[in-house]
């Protein structure tokens, strides 16, 4: 299904165009069977293959517990507790699927078992007590004792055993137990059993081998042949004749006569040097070979089944050790009859006997005994089969307008002539029938949907066989489904209702998969899972929605007809997300222009709201605020929080509002004179930058600064800025006057006079004068003075313009 999704003033339109249609080629992850693994072992998980799609297929198992790999189409799993892992797969056009498997771990039973009667001869039975704990134990023993052949092993809960050991000292063997429950984990122990070896008695008959069948009178004579030398050698003759008991075995052998015939039997017991006794029995024949006769009963050839009796005779005379071993000819298990035998044997024939040699089958009985046997036969017996119809279509279910194949699964049965002719009716269902008499595979076509009964006959001259079967037409399932609700908020739960229209269909498999799109919210990842104990294959699941995002839920629909399937999207909403920076310092009584941004999270927001904390305005609803004014410094919180359907997001920050410094009343010491120091100076403040500007580009950006020897060109206006946080504050400002030294001039400037003239010396260029020395001077006091000194004198006059001095 495509869809987009428009979104105008807060309404959030969604339009769907259905897209249903046949997929050649989906995706399917096959994450295999629940299994079961014992505690503590390994095993490899997912079906072969796990996954199908086109191209390059990736694979993703979670979790990660317990796994060799997460990336691979077979991981090995080590069980160590129990766990349901979720394969996911995406193919080279982005298909993308999942399944899951339970994986239970199973407790290993503990293997254990005690020994009844260790320390025995070897000949005497040692029994053994299963001990084992767990549940559903089925059990494995070896005896350790391969010399006991077939009889080394048992299944048995608690078994016997009789250990084979020859010699005349003690020996040892390793008995093992392996216990196993329903689940397979198995364990094992083993113990140690000790046995006494026995002497391995040996008796035997080198000149007529215990048999002489002329009857009459029999002369015996017998051999020790054991492989341990004992200390003493019992034979019981069976006759009841006294028994012959020695320390030692003679070698020349030990003769004994019977006298009657009959079978007999020896016992012969080895005493052995470690007080072990053994025995062998063996049977001594003294009679005649048996007799046995049948007789034909006729009618031997017919169509099966065929019973025949067969009558006996020529047994009475027989020794009642006698015993009759009968085969019927046809593969049939053998029977045995001990003496006497019935007087007549019946046996059902059920089988053709054309596959034999020369197409009959041919009775015998055996008589037996300790001498020789005795065979009667009667032949031959030949018997016919008629065909057995069966069949089976290339597939249970197809669809309308395929061609179905049935295959004709008979077996042909054999005439009198032994050959497997045979005639084939069929009968399709559909209106259509077939005869042929040929083994064949016909087809058909079924052009309605329905269920169809198609008939087999089948026909020779023994008999007719009739099979029916079914077959089912269907039509391609059309794929539809509801989703209630299409859109919510996180963590929600959308129950699935198929709707899919399956009429006419025979067998539909279905599959839920749902295909994560995109979200613009953070994180970015998809989160859903099958809840209330629904899964992929379910008719109507419940999926739950954990993340937000744009998703696709699709149904695959698959039959005989083909795959199927239709798309719908959900939306899955939450609360906006909201990101708020703090603005840039200001300072106050100046304005911020706060900002937000907010990311709806598939829900348009509904409202915002701000609140400005010693700010003007004090709130806003818009989510572009304004200007907003601080009058005062200080550090003030903004809020801002975004809301829709889904709930509210709320941010906070702190924002620094600076303060502006106050003038810094600017002084120096003004006027001045030419060459003196100008000091100026400025309220003191720790939180303030000073920053002074003066004539000619003259800066400076201490508080308090001096000009040395100060010219007329430093003369103007000099002022101050104070600053916080880079607030400026209001400039000060001062004027620094310099003013010029007068410069003094005197006429004549040097003059000659004789001792008692005078000459007048007249200053200018200030308004005040003192002349010094005063010797000589008519006055000191004013411009023009006359001078006669009594020797040569240097005057120095000092002029001032009311400031300034100049000399």
């Amino acid at each position: 299904m495509k869809h987009c999704f428009l979104r105008h003033f807060g309404l959030l339109i969604i339009v769907f165009l259905s897209s249903i249609g046949a997929w050649a080629q989906p995706c399917n992850a096959n994450a295999g069977p629940d299994t079961s693994i014992c505690l503590g072992t390994t095993a490899t998980i997912g079906a072969i293959p796990s996954g199908t799609g086109s191209g390059t297929i990736t694979y993703t198992w979670s979790p990660a517990t317990n796994l060799s790999c997460t990336n691979c189409s077979n991981p090995v799993v080590t069980a160590n507790s129990n766990q349901v892992y979720t394969l996911t797969i995406e193919d080279a056009n982005g298909c993308i699927n999942t399944d899951s498997i339970h994986v239970t771990t199973v407790a290993v039973p503990v293997a254990n078992f005690s020994i009844n009667n260790n320390n025995v001869c070897a000949n005497i039975p040692i029994s053994f007590t299963n001990t084992s704990t767990g549940t559903g134990l089925s059990f494995s023993w070896n005896f350790g004792d391969p010399a006991s052949g077939s009889a080394n092993t048992s299944n048995a809960t608690n078994p016997t055993h009789t250990f084979q050991a020859v010699g005349s000292g003690t020996q040892n063997f390793n008995v093992v137990l392996t216990v196993t429950n329903a689940a397979g984990c198995s364990a094992n122990i083993s113990h140690t059993v000790t046995v006494n070896q026995s002497p391995a008695p040996v008796l035997f008959d080198p000149i007529t081998s215990f048999k002489n069948c002329g009857g009459g009178t029999y002369d015996i004579t017998v051999f020790d042949g054991s492989g341990v030398a004992g200390n003493n050698y019992t034979i019981i003759w069976g006759d009841g004749s006294p028994n012959f008991s020695a320390g030692s075995f003679p070698g020349a052998g030990v003769q004994h006569t019977y006298s009657t015939s009959e079978v007999f039997t020896i016992t012969y017991i080895v005493n052995g040097t470690n007080g072990c006794a053994d025995s062998a029995i063996y049977n001594v024949a003294n009679i005649t070979n048996p007799a046995i006769g049948a007789a034909n009963p006729g009618a031997t050839t017919g169509c099966a089944p065929s019973t025949l009796c067969f009558p006996l005779n020529n047994f009475t005379s027989n020794h009642n050790t006698t015993y009759y071993v009968v085969n019927y000819g046809d593969g049939s298990p053998l029977d045995t009859f001990q003496h006497p035998p019935p007087a007549v044997i019946c046996h059902t024939y059920n089988s053709t006997s054309c596959l034999q040699p020369g197409g009959a089958y041919v009775f015998k009985i055996k008589a037996i005994n300790l001498c020789d046997s005795s065979e009667a036969s009667i032949s031959p017996i030949r018997v016919y089969t008629g065909p057995t119809a069966n069949f089976s279509p290339s597939s249970q279910n197809n669809c309308v307008g395929a061609t179905v194949t049935f295959l004709n699964q008979s077996i042909l049965g054999y005439n009198s002539s032994c050959n497997t002719n045979t005639l084939f009716q069929w009968n399709f269902g559909n209106g259509q029938t077939l005869s042929t008499a040929t083994l064949t595979n016909p087809t058909t076509v079924y052009n309605a949907p329905g269920t169809y009964t198609v008939t087999l006959t089948t026909t020779n001259s023994c008999w007719t066989n009739v099979i029916t079967k079914t077959v089912c037409i269907e039509n391609p399932p059309i794929p539809d489904f509801t989703i209630t609700p299409a859109s919510a908020c996180i963590p929600f739960t959308a129950t699935i209702t198929d709707a899919s229209n399956l009429a006419n269909t025979c067998s539909v498999t279905r599959s839920w998969s749902v295909i994560y799109n995109s979200s613009p919210c953070t994180p970015a990842t998809a989160g859903f899972s099958f809840v209330g104990g629904t899964n992929a294959n379910s008719i109507n699941p419940q999926i739950q929605f954990s993340q937000a995002g744009n998703y696709i839920i699709r149904l695959t629909l698959t039959n005989s007809c083909g795959i199927f399937f239709i798309d719908k999207p959900v939306v899955a909403q939450k609360p906006p997300q909201v990101s708020l920076a703090a603005p840039s310092a200001i300072c106050a009584g100046t304005s911020t222009n706060p900002s937000a941004t907010v990311i709806d999270c598939l829900e348009p927001s509904d409202s915002y709201s701000w609140t400005f904390t010693g700010g003007s305005p004090a709130s806003a609803n818009t989510l572009i605020p304004g200007t907003i004014t601080y009058a005062n410094a200080g550090t003030y919180p903004i809020t801002f929080a975004a809301t829709n359907a889904c709930g509210t997001t709320t941010q906070n920050v702190n924002f620094t509002v600076n303060q502006i410094p106050p003038a810094l009343n600017a002084q120096v010491n003004t006027p001045v004179c030419e060459g003196q120091t100008a000091n100026f100076t400025s309220n003191a403040n720790p939180l303030i930058s000073y920053s002074w500007t003066g004539p000619n580009g003259f800066t400076s950006f201490t508080q308090n600064f001096s000009l040395p020897a100060v010219t007329l060109a430093q003369a103007g206006t000099y002022s101050v800025t104070g600053s916080i946080a880079g607030c400026p504050g209001p400039s000060s400002s001062v004027n620094l006057a310099v003013l010029p030294i007068p410069v003094i001039s005197v006429v004549p400037p040097a003059a000659t006079i004789c001792i008692g003239d005078s000459v007048n010396l007249t200053a200018s260029g200030a308004s005040t004068y003192t002349w010094s020395p005063a010797t000589g001077l008519s006055a000191t006091n004013i411009a023009s003075v006359n001078a006669s000194p009594p020797a040569t004198q240097t005057y120095t006059i000092s002029g001032s313009n009311g400031n300034c001095s100049g000399t």
